[in-house]
C-alpha cells in the first residue's frame, strides 16, 4: 500500500465515527418533533385529512437506529483491525506515535509534547510509521 491508501486506511475509524455522529444529530432532531410542543395542528375546526407524520417520522427514527448500530459495528471492527496492525509493527515510537494519533485521537501537539519531541520530530514518526505500516500490510 502507498503512503495515502494506507492513512485511509488509518483514517477509517475517524470516518466512521463522523458518519455516526451525523446520523445521531439527525436521530435527535427527528425525536425532537414528537416531543408535544412539536406537535401542533392548525386552528380550523373543519379538518378534513389531518397529516399523521408521527408514524413516519418513528419509521425513519428506527432505519436511522438500525443504521447507527450496523455503522457502531463496523467502527468496533475497524478499531480492532487497526489496533493490531499497529502492535505488529517494529519501533516503539512510530507505534505510540500511530496508536495516540490515530486512536487516541489526540492532536499531535499533545502528542509532541507528552512524547517530549519536537513537532517536526512527531511528525516526522507518523510518516515513517505510516509508510512502515503500509509496507508490511503490502
Amino acid at each position: 500500500m502507498n503512503f495515502r491508501e494506507t492513512f485511509e486506511w488509518l483514517m477509517r475509524d475517524r470516518h466512521l465515527d463522523s458518519r455516526i455522529r451525523r446520523l445521531k444529530i439527525r436521530r435527535m432532531e427527528l425525536m425532537s418533533c414528537l416531543e408535544p410542543g412539536s406537535m401542533r395542528y392548525d386552528q380550523d375546526r373543519v379538518q378534513t385529512s389531518p397529516k399523521d407524520t408521527v408514524a413516519t417520522i418513528f419509521a425513519e427514527v428506527d432505519v436511522l437506529d438500525r443504521e447507527i448500530e450496523a455503522l457502531q459495528e463496523q467502527r468496533a471492527a475497524t478499531v480492532i483491525e487497526v489496533s493490531n496492525a499497529i502492535e505488529q509493527m517494529e519501533d516503539d515510537r512510530e507505534k505510540t506515535v500511530l496508536a495516540m494519533f490515530f486512536l487516541e485521537r489526540r492532536r499531535m501537539e499533545e502528542i509532541a509534547s507528552e512524547m517530549h519531541y519536537s513537532m517536526q520530530h512527531a511528525y516526522r514518526l507518523r510518516v515513517k510509521g505510516i509508510e512502515h505500516l503500509g509496507e508490511k500490510m503490502a
